[in-house]
């Protein structure tokens, strides 16, 4: 038997038997504590004693350490924590402080977190803000996540309990602007091998994501706190790594520049920190704070030059995507020269961020060249105000920009380049030549004049007008007449095609792009304009599911087993609503929004279901109706694409999944050269689950077919319930997904291939009727020609969009990105699939359309052995390209011509699946080689040269 004893607020000691006997039950009336003086140590008929005593054990450490663990008042508890906050220094790595932290986590936290007030839980937060708190808080998180999950009943809600507590009490410890520069400040008084010792575990913890993992893995078992309550942040990754960039910055701001330790130190926070996978938060928080209110780029500059090659590889291409993100903005093909004007203040802005250290960094020099150059970069799918902006800083350095322009042109005109090449990589090489044309032209004309007079020019646009791609002959032509006028003075001396592409407004835009001239502002005209102020994010987010920071969610498939549709319950039974008590009716019902701004209001009201069910209901049709009358709906446009693509079910509202679809379809199918290329993007950069980026595809696919006038595909209508049952019990008609229009895509090809084959079985044609019509009365009954809006913006506004960001996502992610799951790398090549049949044949860039297609597939082909769905999807798109090739005016010679060796590689995996495929697969595969044999009939000397040419080639 033994006894702990503990001080009081009034000086008392309380000893707690420790005896294992059971405790006595005792009266409503008794004492619980009896009080003796002196030191003797009378037990009460609780087994609880105090002693009088001196306040005089707290004045230190080990004293504080012997109350806190002998069960004290919640008045000692404070005392001790004030002590230990304002006193006795704990957060200094020691073996004591390390004792004092575990009594804390282990017991002080459990008894007396939730009779704590705020600024009590902040005492105890502060008590913790070292690297042996956070350490002991991981600990405890990993230790109880187990039992926490496998656990059931009581017990396992005590757990969770406690796991909340310590996520709570987790995010107080580190929520503060200045944590990491109260910790750096602690460890830097250290000796400099401890301080080696203790950051570098003190790094691994914070950036190497072992607190993130804990934290996150703890939530996924604690599950997400009520809508009504503060939602947490610390285990969410992207908010995370923006908290943790700010806090670098922060340490940043106070260390000294004119020593190397800190900088060396911080540097390695900042490469941990890549290592999360959050780059863009990560440098988008450190850049907030560098640069804005006040320029302390000197110090940005510092941190980043100290970073390993490796890390300023990481840290450059996310500063070009945050950089690209404050800059996107619609391209329009306008016919003045000085379209660039609008934004060319934001742009100086960028390029006065860039210089920071393009310029001062030899390393920095040849990453930023290599992006420029390289097969998948240069910024695909990124705005031209991004290239433009680094030509900008790059101009200034005479022999870099030499040895870049020359690359260009090299590269511009190489054959195998040309050949195999995406168009969209082409065409971010092509504005960056004309750019470098541009500046050489202001600025070093006699370079200029070499350019243009060198064979890799002459050769190069040669090489282009032989390409047997119209877009690659159109970037030979532009490129050509662009140089031309740069250099000769006179018109008649210049070159000049006269093709009625080059007189577009599209070709008119192309050859103003050598008249851009910016230059190298200031930081601020970076945010000079309100679309471009960067937005400073709170780590905690607003309790609204109205956002596009989500958690990953699994995309949830309908089981084989489920025989019936099942009826979602109605809100309320008609029958019954005489019965109604009518103190209890609600009379302040709202209405349907008439005004997109309403709409907006309505979808922003989270509390209230009422609003946030009429918003949806309404959408779809309020956004046709603005379409057509006044700018109120291009105004709001962005506002609405991003509220409809995060939106959360948060009431479990019936066919929500189908009214947001729809309400986004509306948006593509009304505003398609915004709509079309934003949701691309957010598809590939956007932080959203898998269930919201394959509703990003789908809005896609739909909005198209809508444009092209297609009608739905026919659904299976589910079983119905007798009489008015029906009515009241059935949800609304589920929108028609994707898979639908796929399924009836797949349907549509194959069947006249299959009643083709069946028909060849019936014996000789001679021998079949057939009615034969005057050829006036075909021309009759033929259906007026139809200008399809989907003619006009499937390539710009929806197919290039998503090709150029599956080679970038492809490029940075090297195959490990969301978009390389199964399930959405299937619906994105379907999504493909759907855009070409939706244009048809007579697309005007159907042929290049085909190319980037197919060679997508053919890349694809060998990672999709394993995937059943993802190859069915490439054959399915290979299916549609021959089908609308073939389809098209003088079809098979040309995809014989410009396709052959794509075709020919098609050809050898359709064999394959034909022979070890599954039914689906063998379909689709035997398809694909019916639509080869049809272009080898008449052209099979063609792709034999193909397949001549693709011998040598490997």
């Amino acid at each position: 038997m033994g006894s702990l004893c503990i001080s009081t607020m009034d000086g008392l000691i309380i000893s707690r038997s420790s005896s294992t006997e059971p405790r006595r039950e005792h009266s409503v009336d008794e004492p619980l504590l009896t009080v003796s003086t002196g030191k003797s140590l009378r037990p009460s008929p609780n087994g609880v004693t105090i002693t009088t005593f001196s306040t005089s054990s707290l004045d230190s450490p080990s004293g504080i350490l012997d109350c806190l663990r002998a069960s004290p008042s919640q008045e000692t508890v404070v005392q001790c924590l004030q002590l230990l906050d304002s006193t006795f220094n704990i957060r200094t790595p020691s073996p004591l402080s390390s004792q004092i932290t575990k009594v804390l986590l282990e017991t002080t936290l459990p008894d007396f977190w939730h009779v704590l007030d705020r600024k009590q839980r902040a005492l105890l937060a502060r008590c913790l803000a070292s690297p042996t708190g956070l350490g002991g808080l991981a600990a405890m998180l990993k230790a109880l996540i187990s039992p926490a999950r496998d656990k059931a009943g009581g017990e396992a809600m005590g757990l969770r309990e406690n796991l909340g507590d310590l996520l709570d009490l987790l995010q107080m410890v580190v929520a503060r602007r200045s944590f990491l520069h109260e910790v750096w400040a602690l460890i830097e008084k250290e000796s400099e091998i401890k301080r080696n010792i203790v950051w570098k575990e003190f790094t691994a913890l914070m950036g190497s994501g072992r607190l993130l993992s804990v934290a996150a893995e703890a939530e996924m078992v604690f599950g997400r706190p009520p809508p009504d309550q503060k939602q947490r942040w610390i285990g969410d990754g992207k908010l995370y790594a923006s908290w943790l960039g700010r806090g670098v910055a922060e340490v940043c701001l106070h260390a000294d520049i004119m020593e190397d330790a800190p900088w060396k130190s911080l540097s390695q926070m900042l490469s941990a920190a890549f290592r999360l996978g959050y780059n863009d938060s990560v440098v988008e928080g450190l850049v907030q704070i560098l640069i804005t209110p006040t320029d302390e780029s000197i110090r940005l500059q510092k941190i980043v030059t100290s970073l390993p090659v490796h890390d300023k590889r990481s840290y450059m291409l996310a500063l070009l995507r945050v950089i690209s993100t404050n800059l996107r903005s619609h391209i329009k093909h306008d016919d003045h020269d000085a379209w660039w004007k609008h934004d060319a203040t934001r742009v100086s802005g960028a390029a006065a961020l860039l210089e920071k250290f393009l310029l001062h960094d030899d390393d920095f020099q040849s990453l930023i060249q290599e992006w420029i150059t390289s097969s998948t970069g240069g910024g695909i799918g990124e705005p031209i105000a991004l290239r433009r902006a680094i030509m900008a800083v790059i101009s200034k350095n005479e022999l870099a920009f030499c040895e870049l322009s020359e690359k260009l042109l090299q590269q511009f005109g190489d054959q195998l380049w040309i050949k195999h090449t995406p168009i969209v990589r082409q065409e971010v090489n092509v504005q960056i030549l004309l750019l470098c044309a541009g500046i050489a032209h202001r600025h070093a004309p006699s370079f200029m004049a070499r350019l243009a007079r060198s064979s890799a020019f002459l050769s190069g646009v040669s090489n282009r007008l032989s390409a047997s791609s119209h877009r690659a002959r159109f970037l030979g032509m532009v490129v050509g007449e662009c140089f031309s006028s740069l250099v000769d003075k006179e018109e008649t001396m210049q070159m000049s095609f006269g093709t009625e592409g080059m007189e577009t407004a599209e070709g008119k835009w192309w050859k103003s792009i050598p008249m851009v001239d910016d230059k190298i502002g200031e930081l601020k005209d970076l945010f000079s304009t309100p679309a471009a102020v960067v937005k400073k994010r709170k780590p905690t987010p607003p309790a609204s599911s109205v956002t596009t920071t989500t958690a990953i969610q699994v995309i949830e498939e309908s089981s084989s087993e489920d025989e019936f549709t099942p009826y979602a319950a109605p809100d309320s039974d008609p029958e019954d609503a005489s019965d109604e008590d009518a103190t209890t009716i609600s009379r302040n019902k709202p209405s349907a929004p008439v005004y997109i701004r309403q709409l907006i209001s309505y979808l922003h009201a989270t509390e209230s279901y009422d609003k946030q069910l009429l918003a949806l209901e309404h959408a779809s049709s309020l956004i046709r109706r603005k379409a057509t009358s006044g700018k109120e709906l291009a105004s709001h446009l962005p506002d609405l694409l991003s509220i409809f693509a995060g939106i959360d079910n948060r009431f479990d509202i019936p066919a929500f999944d189908e009214l947001r679809t729809a309400a986004l379809v509306s948006l593509v199918a009304t505003s398609p050269e915004q709509a079309g290329p934003w949701l691309a993007a957010q598809f590939f950069t956007g932080d959203y689950g898998l269930v919201q980026r394959a509703t990003l595809l789908t809005a896609i696919g739909m909005g198209a077919r809508e444009l092209a006038g297609l009608s739905p595909p026919p659904t299976i209508s589910a079983p119905q319930l007798p009489g008015k049952s029906h009515s009241i019990w059935s949800a609304p008609a589920p929108a028609h997904d994707l898979r639908s229009i796929t399924a009836s895509l797949k349907s549509m090809l194959l069947t006249p291939l299959a009643a083709k084959a069946a028909d060849q079985l019936t014996g000789p044609s001679v021998l079949k009727i057939r009615t034969f019509s005057s050829r006036l009365a075909v021309e009759k009954n033929r259906a007026a020609p139809v200008h399809r809006k989907i003619l006009d913006v499937v390539a710009s506004a929806f197919f290039f969009p998503l090709v150029g960001g599956w080679w970038v996502s492809a490029r940075d992610f090297g195959g490990k990105q969301v978009q390389a799951q199964p399930e959405l790398l299937s619906l994105m090549v379907q999504t493909l699939a759907v855009l070409i049949h939706a244009a048809g044949p007579a697309a005007p860039r159907g042929m290049e359309m085909a190319r980037e297609c197919l060679e997508m597939v053919v890349g694809m082909l060998p990672a999709a052995a394993g995937e059943q769905r993802v190859l069915d999807a490439l054959l399915l798109a290979a299916l549609t390209v021959l089908e609308v090739g073939i389809e098209a005016a003088d079809g098979p010679r040309r995809v014989a011509e410009e396709l052959g060796e794509l075709v020919v590689q098609v050809k050898g995996w359709a064999e394959t699946a034909v022979e070890v495929g599954e039914e689906d697969t063998r379909a689709l595969a035997a398809g694909v080689l019916v639509k080869i044999a049809e272009v080898e009939e008449g052209y099979r000397r063609i792709l034999m040269g193909a397949l001549g040419v693709l011998g040598m080639d490997e």
